[in-house]
């Protein structure tokens, strides 16, 4: 059986994200979380101590997201 990989954008910590870390949480899935800039209160390692079977990862730098906009790289 292979590896999947969750790529999860998220723009607030709430229950909606802690339940999905729970389904998400098995030993074969490795989940990506980019979480908007725009939210100072995340706080990753409050999230990665609830998924103990997972490898979970966060992705930096954070990006101020306009969602559902263009986002423009420099």
């Amino acid at each position: 059986m292979g590896k999947h990989a969750y790529l999860v954008m998220a723009h607030k910590s709430d229950y909606t994200l802690g339940k999905l870390m729970t389904c998400l949480d098995d030993k074969r899935n490795d989940i990506f979380i980019h979480m908007d800039a725009k939210n100072i209160d995340f706080n990753f390692d409050e999230i990665a101590r609830s998924v103990t079977n997972a490898m979970i990862y966060e992705i930096k730098p954070r990006l101020n997201i306009s969602w559902g906009g263009i986002l423009r790289l420099k």
